[in-house]
């Protein structure tokens, strides 16, 4: 009897693996992969109700999902405080590994994509990201915190395109050298950049810092070519990108710190809300000084506001002998009173002295981006418009009773501020 050939088996097994993985990928083109939405609705459905309810321990937070269309339509209404086009600076100057390779890969994903489960999430996430940042856009009483939701996918779309230059075993030590190249050229740009800031903006108009950075940008590509040209564009490639993200990345890493911790609640930083609060925790503790004075306890003593917001309240949550007024008594029966710096009464200054505080804070310039904005790029440094208020106290509060009142007040609203 004839043995087997060992290895003409090995082979024959293999290719009708080879035919059987071949079979399921034409069949997977022909006829894709149903998405169970049944299963996905119901599982979404019990993920609100669990998360929304805390596990049914606040059954009241089901109640915030029904808020969320009207306070949406709610903003149409609001006054407009930044322009549209600020929202897509924050995307371009805080996002830009997103944006540049996602936009990438929804180029790649309609071009060149023969899977469809591939092309669906190229189509989902591109209308997902299209839709949200529309959105975002159309409402007058916008804040560049509602691009929140367009991050997901356009991330999802970079994270794509960014797996296709990973190397598939051992990184070439060409490529990681033109990476490392690379970061260090768009490190030196940063620098001029930074110097050219420190030393005016007249001077980054000279031919010689315009060609130092002209110069940077074509040795990378210069660099791009010759590694291209000597080894493999694929490594050229890859280095190229491996570059850029480690670049972009240190500088997105740097911009979300400034956000975050060094300059946090900052209209400067394009993120933080608007208006942004001012000094109030400096008016806070100042009141607190005056209360533990007078009466021996932080929070006892009486105030009365005449600006009744949901900041306001929030800030004197804690004293319970605060009230608010739009008519406030002008007799100095009050121990504090809160009013706006526009509304200035020459009848308290009799009876009590003032003190102003910064209580909000405005970009304090029309356009997309400040004028110098190279001095923002790199410093985050910007005019900035401040709308105050006034802590008025009973002149008997103070050792020596009823004095002469004498204080500054800070440059109001229509003043232009730099920080």
């Amino acid at each position: 009897m004839q043995g087997r050939h060992p290895g003409l088996e090995s082979e024959n097994i293999i290719t009708n693996r080879q035919a059987d993985i071949s079979r399921e990928s034409s069949l997977e083109a022909a006829h894709p992969a149903r998405i169970p939405w049944k299963r996905v609705l119901i599982s979404a459905g019990i993920t609100i109700v669990l998360v929304g309810t805390f596990l049914f321990r606040f059954p009241q937070g089901l109640a915030g999902w029904l808020d969320i269309f009207p306070a949406y339509l709610k903003s149409w209404d609001s006054p407009q405080l930044i322009a549209a086009a600020r929202l897509l600076a924050a995307l371009i100057f805080f996002q830009p590994i997103a944006v540049l390779f996602g936009t990438i890969g929804i180029i790649h994903g309609f071009a060149n994509s023969s899977n469809n489960r591939d092309r669906f999430l190229t189509v989902l996430c591109s209308t997902w990201f299209g839709f949200g940042l529309l959105l975002a856009l159309l409402p007058g009483g916008r804040q560049v915190s509602d691009l929140a939701w367009v991050l997901i996918p356009i991330w999802m779309l970079a994270a794509r395109e960014l797996a296709n230059y990973l190397p598939g075993s051992s990184p070439h030590p060409i490529g990681i050298g033109q990476a490392l190249m690379t970061a260090i050229l768009m490190g030196l740009m940063w620098f001029t950049l930074a110097s050219t800031s420190r030393t005016g903006g007249a001077e980054f108009g000279s031919l010689a810092r315009f060609a130092i950075l002209v110069g940077i940008i074509a040795l990378m590509g210069l660099m791009t070519l010759l590694v291209g040209m000597g080894w493999s564009w694929e490594v050229s490639k890859r280095g190229l990108v491996w570059g850029l993200v480690l670049g972009m990345g240190l500088y997105t890493t740097a911009a979300l710190w400034s956000v975050g911790y060094v300059r946090p609640n900052q209209p400067q930083g394009l993120w933080g809300p608007v208006p942004a609060t001012g000094e109030t925790d400096l008016l806070l503790q100042t009141i607190h000084f005056l209360s533990s004075w007078n009466t021996g306890r932080e929070n006892e003593i009486d105030i009365v506001s005449e600006i009744d917001t949901p900041a306001m309240r929030w800030l004197l949550r804690n004293f319970p002998k605060a009230s608010y007024s739009s008519l406030p008594n002008m007799d100095g029966t009050d121990s504090l009173l809160i009013t706006p710096q526009a509304q200035e009464s020459p009848a308290l200054a009799s009876s009590y002295r003032g003190q102003s505080f910064v209580w909000k804070t405005y970009p304090g310039w029309p356009g997309v981006l400040p004028e110098d904005f190279i001095r923002w790029l790199n410093y985050r440094e910007a005019p900035l418009f401040q709308e105050n208020i006034i802590l008025w106290v009973r002149s008997d509060l103070f050792p020596g009773g009823n004095l002469p009142v004498q204080f500054d007040l800070t440059p109001s609203l229509e003043e232009e501020v730099l920080p």
